[in-house]
């Protein structure tokens, strides 16, 4: 427990490797949204991406901080996710936080949705991507806890976000559920590490990516 937020922690993996590659292999992955204040965005929604896979890689990094969804963490410069990006139609790029929830229509876990990507070395596939909406929330706490149970990526990369595991009932903040996460605090996007720090204060304004599914 760090504040008044319950704490769990994890690693932030490669997940467009093997399944065990995917075990093992941390990643780096910067993109141009790194350093920049996320804008607020509305509704969010899917669209659907078609990509050739280059020996079973479709170019995008994948985050293990929240299990059982795959979250873009990263897209492999001169992979087949940037080349999809270079020439697609305005808002159907991938960005940062846009999660993969089907693969050429099938839904499963996130394992489903590796293996599907890797059925043949190089083929054309469909995925379906959701965007999140990104909801500012102002907090007074007020010496009161949050309500927040939050998953920290040990990796401490800088656009990890704090993942949110469950949401109490008395919580401080609403409209936010599991798998959501809080990727601003007052102003500053920050690593896990630090955004902890943030968290800990009394009155917060927090940029949290809101998820459908």
């Amino acid at each position: 427990r760090v504040g008044n937020c319950k704490l769990q922690s994890c690693a932030m993996f490669c997940c467009c490797s093997t399944e065990e590659e995917a075990a093992m292999v941390e990643v780096d992955a910067h993109t141009a949204q790194d350093k920049q204040s996320m804008e607020i965005r509305k509704g969010g929604g899917t669209f659907i991406i078609t990509i050739n896979t280059q020996s079973g890689q479709a170019g995008l990094e994948f985050s293990k901080a929240d299990t059982g969804v795959l979250t873009v963490s990263g897209i492999v410069e001169s992979g087949p996710a940037a080349d999809w990006n270079k020439s697609c139609e305005p808002d159907k790029d991938v960005r940062l936080y846009d999660r993969v929830v089907s693969v050429n229509g099938k839904a499963g876990t996130a394992m489903d949705l590796l293996t599907a990507m890797k059925v043949d070395p190089h083929s054309e596939i469909q995925l379906c991507i959701e965007r999140p909406e990104i909801k500012e929330v102002h907090v007074a706490k007020k010496g009161r806890e949050l309500g927040l149970v939050l998953f920290v990526s040990t990796a401490n990369r800088l656009h990890s976000g704090l993942v949110i595991s469950m949401v109490k009932e008395d919580a401080l903040v609403r409209g936010v559920k599991p798998h959501d996460r809080i990727v601003e605090v007052n102003g500053r996007t920050l690593p896990p590490s630090e955004l902890l720090e943030s968290v800990r204060g009394d009155d917060l304004t927090m940029k949290i990516c809101c998820y459908r599914t």
